[in-house]
């Protein structure tokens, strides 16, 4: 028998949720088409977005998803520290602008955002060039990264 110690209900609580919230998502995903027109169908990188008329539902990748949400492109900054650290994705080799984004590979930029602005931590990754703390992902690997631990891109080479 289990004493109330033992585990924690809101933790169990919200593992459920999760779960079904994920589940929801990938039912949706499924019944909107099940694949961004991209053509990207593995679904750790899909998610549900309104059309661009704000009337219709689609299926998009996180990297299309971020390209229509920067439709001006990127900012100076930004293109300084794809000068040091390459213009591409570190995992999957994606080459749009755009998609990219400035990735803390130890998994510390929730602290780093904290104590910065966004403006700072980018002029901080020009004046380190430090390629043990940061790197260059794709919205949909750094997204993957986040939520699941490691990008399908990696677990898929090594199996």
């Amino acid at each position: 028998m289990y004493r109330r110690k033992d585990f924690d209900v809101r933790k169990l609580a919200k593992e459920r949720q999760q779960r079904r919230k994920n589940d929801r998502r990938l039912v949706a995903i499924a019944y909107f088409g099940g694949g961004c027109s991209c053509g990207e169908t593995n679904s750790a990188f899909l998610t549900i977005a309104c059309g661009q008329d704000s009337k219709e539902i689609e299926v998009l990748c996180w990297n299309c998803l971020m390209v229509r949400r920067r439709p001006n492109g990127i900012s100076k900054k930004f293109l300084k520290v794809m000068d040091v650290y390459g213009h591409q994705c570190n995992c999957c080799g994606e080459r749009r602008e755009r998609t990219l984004t400035l990735d803390h590979v130890r998994n510390d930029g929730g602290i780093e955002r904290i104590a910065m602005y966004s403006h700072q931590i980018l002029e901080k990754a020009i004046r380190e060039a430090d390629r043990t703390r940061y790197q260059i992902l794709c919205w949909s690997c750094n997204k993957a990264r986040a939520l699941k631990g490691m990008c399908p891109h990696v677990s898929n080479s090594r199996t």
